[in-house]
């Protein structure tokens, strides 16, 4: 599958679940201010095994709402910050789990890898999460919360990493 120069979503997986294999989401353009997501999965299960999510504007790999994502082989890289500032791998929140096996995470901005909200989860092992810049808003509006995280948990979440290499993160990581 290969999903190319589209606006808004790449892959959307809403209360269903997803098997795929071999896949390529890149180029991706916000259709609000929201940002474009490559895969975004709400009340979702997905099985993910050899994906690249390229160029995007926003994130890379979101679930919210009781997904749960399970990937292998993941290459993410070149993500561009949408209207907030953010450019991140993989988000989850919501209650939601991401596994991510053998993954690897270059350019992205704000945060690489983020867990938010109780009950949420990031497993990750034999990962990669490299170049996280700043917010762009950083300088001016978004002080108190500048970004260049490598990897966050917060407000409750849970993130587990084995075998793990976080560098050139901007702030930390």
């Amino acid at each position: 599958l290969r999903i190319a120069d589209q606006t808004g979503v790449g892959i959307e997986v809403a209360n269903a679940t997803l098997d795929l294999e071999d896949s390529t989401v890149e180029r991706l353009r916000p259709s609000d201010q929201h940002g474009a997501r490559g895969l975004a999965s709400f009340r979702g299960t997905v099985s993910l095994r050899r994906a690249s999510f390229r160029a995007l504007v926003g994130w890379a790999i979101d679930a919210y709402e009781a997904s749960a994502i399970d990937a292998t082989d993941v290459h993410v890289e070149q993500l561009a910050p949408e209207y907030f500032g953010y450019g991140t791998a993989v988000q989850v929140r919501g209650a939601s789990t991401v596994t991510v096996a053998r993954a690897k995470g270059v350019g992205a901005y704000g945060v690489g890898l983020r867990a938010e909200d109780s009950g949420s989860a990031i497993d990750a092992m034999e990962t990669t999460v490299r170049t996280i810049s700043p917010r762009r808003c950083a300088m001016v509006e978004c002080t108190s919360e500048p970004g260049g995280i490598g990897v966050l948990a917060t407000d409750g979440a849970r993130v587990s990493l084995r075998r793990f290499d976080v560098a050139e993160a901007s702030l930390c990581g």
